[in-house]
């Protein structure tokens, strides 16, 4: 049955818009090609046949233009130099007006599996695969990045083509001394230990960040090495605290600071991490004259730079009664902490009287201190 070539042209003015229509009246682009069996009923054939060329002939094509699209059928002839530098299989190629260029992503077949030492380059990347029967180890690379698969010994390597390993991401798995590069990275989970299995590992940004691993009960937090904040401090010099007043305690002299995480001068403590940090304060006044139905408090104020959950912790005494003494309070509490957050000591007093904090002439006199521990 015959097929007719259907033109449709426009003209306006000097300007001449050209289209060709195969087997439509109405072309809606430069050359359109309509099916005409697209019911499936007809047994003729729809489609676009390439020119067919082999090896040698394409090689010698040196005069067509640019975005030349030919298929090549035989490379059993010519050598494969010049123009045909690239045809090295049976396939789809184009010119890119230097040499032919091989077209789209081919799968290449022999007797049903892929063959051995195949390369295809697609857009700037180059893709290759690679079998070898006598170890059963095939391995993939896109520009030289491998995936290999070991079906004998079911195992598979990132990086290596001999992985030694069930997950092998080592550059020389077999090194007893250095297996080069090879590094992976976990993430977090709420899945629970009994469901992730025994041996599972997960990260943890508990405490500033921490790796744990499932036994299939719990999740167990492996050793680390990271510096934990301690902090060891004391009061030496004089300081007064009014009657009814939250006076922050400053000037403090330091005995331990791990991580330089406290101000000595501000009394002021920051979390370097996010995690749980054990605070503790204690002082005491001179002995001074204490108003009946009065209490001391021992305070430890949290303070964030967002300025959300800001609160003050408290250690009470109170004295039902007057008279005098060297009264003291003490607190200690662990909280959890944000990176950046603060805490300093503070005391707060109702005693009648300003009062004078109990120091000594000299370190270790144990009156007023302050510690941080992070867990």
């Amino acid at each position: 049955m015959k097929k007719y070539l259907k033109i449709g042209a426009f003209i306006l003015s000097s300007i001449v818009y050209s289209q060709v229509g195969i087997n439509t009246e109405n072309p809606q682009a430069t050359l359109d090609i309509t099916a005409v069996n697209a019911n499936g009923t007809s047994t003729e054939v729809d489609g676009i046949l390439v020119p067919r060329v082999d090896r040698q002939r394409a090689q010698n094509m040196a005069s067509v233009g640019t975005s030349t699209l030919i298929y090549v059928y035989d490379i059993s002839t010519g050598t494969a130099s010049r123009q045909a530098v690239n045809i090295d299989t049976v396939g789809f190629y184009y010119f890119d007006g230097s040499v032919w260029q091989k077209f789209g992503f081919n799968i290449y077949k022999d007797n049903g599996t892929l063959t051995d030492n195949r390369i295809v380059t697609m857009g700037d990347k180059t893709f290759s695969f690679n079998s070898t029967a006598t170890t059963g180890t095939s391995h993939f690379s896109v520009d030289g990045s491998t995936l290999s698969v070991d079906a004998v010994n079911n195992r598979v390597g990132i990086g290596t083509t001999t992985p030694n390993a069930k997950l092998d991401i080592r550059t020389d798995p077999t090194s007893t001394s250095d297996p080069r590069e090879g590094f992976f990275g976990l993430g977090t989970t709420t899945i629970t230990a009994p469901t992730a299995g025994a041996g599972a590992l997960r990260y943890n940004t508990a405490s500033g960040g921490i790796l744990q691993y499932s036994n299939g009960v719990d999740w167990n937090t492996l050793e680390t090495t990271v510096k934990r904040s301690i902090v060891v401090a004391e009061k030496t010099s004089a300081q007064s605290v009014p009657s009814s007043s939250t006076v922050n305690i400053v000037d403090w002299i330091t005995v331990t600071d791990a991580n330089n995480d406290f101000d000595s001068t501000t009394g002021i403590f920051t979390a370097p991490r996010t995690g749980n940090y054990t605070v503790s304060f204690n002082f005491d006044f001179s002995s001074a004259a204490i108003t009946a139905r009065s209490q001391i408090e021992a305070t430890l104020r949290k303070e964030s730079s967002s300025g959300i959950n800001n609160f003050d912790k408290k250690g009470v005494v109170a004295f039902p009664v007057g008279g005098t003494s060297q009264a003291g309070a003490a607190i200690s509490f662990t909280i959890k902490l944000n990176a950046g957050d603060t805490v300093r000591p503070a005391i707060w007093h109702d005693t009648g009287n300003t009062k004078q904090l109990r120091v000594g002439t000299g370190s270790n006199d144990g009156f007023v201190n302050f510690s941080v521990v992070e867990l």
